[in-house]
């Protein structure tokens, strides 16, 4: 039987942009960004298929197996 769990020796598992990566200790959806380097984008934020807005990036907090989608704005003519 396959018990898969969100937390492990190594850390917590997060999905940002259908790519896993591992964590080991509590982040905001804020402090993603910041150390993804979107920072400075036009940026859409999505957590567990929600939109969050930049005020509410700072209180959502990551959890196991939460899905994060970043996509960014790019303007052209």
């Amino acid at each position: 039987m396959n018990n898969y769990n969100s937390k492990n020796v190594f850390g917590t598992w997060i999905i940002i942009n259908d790519n896993i990566y591992t964590i080991n200790y509590n982040l905001s959806l804020k402090d993603v960004i910041q150390f993804l380097d979107y920072k400075n984008c036009a940026l859409v934020s999505e957590h567990n298929q929600k939109i969050v807005t930049k005020y509410d990036e700072k209180f959502c907090t990551i959890k196991g197996l939460d899905k994060i989608e970043f996509v960014t704005i790019v303007g052209g003519g």
